[in-house]
């Protein structure tokens, strides 16, 4: 069983707004130029504090996954293998449900490929 996945299965879909921008722009019409303005930038703020969580977050899983996997055996490189393809493959099949852009989609193959390509460089020696 093999994870690694090519364009073709990406799925484009338009996203509809969140929860939060819904109440932000609830009954602000276009001429409320104030409005509008203190809207976006409440929007604004509220998705770079969760980009800047992510990337933050991403450091430190990239530096553990740096550090620790030079120490692996090939058998554990194996059953981490196996075990991350089925995760990534359960992952997925909840992100079917979802409206995600391409990139989204893309970005998760490029990371699951290269994942998958360091675990078999250990298996394969």
């Amino acid at each position: 069983m093999s994870i690694i996945m090519s364009q073709q299965n990406l799925v484009r879909r338009q996203i509809p707004p969140s929860h939060a921008q819904q109440k932000i722009f609830k009954g602000i019409r276009l001429n409320d130029d104030d409005k509008l303005l203190n809207a976006m930038t409440v929007a604004v703020t509220t998705s770079l504090s969760s980009m800047v969580g992510l990337g933050a977050r991403n450091i430190v899983l990239l530096k553990f996954y740096d550090s620790a996997l030079p120490f692996l055996t090939r058998q554990q490189c194996m059953a981490i293998l196996a075990r991350f393809q089925s995760g990534v493959e359960d992952a997925m099949a909840l992100m079917d449900d979802q409206a995600l852009p391409a990139e989204f989609h893309a970005t998760v193959l490029k990371e699951t490929n290269e994942c998958i390509a360091r675990l078999r460089m250990i298996i394969e020696g």
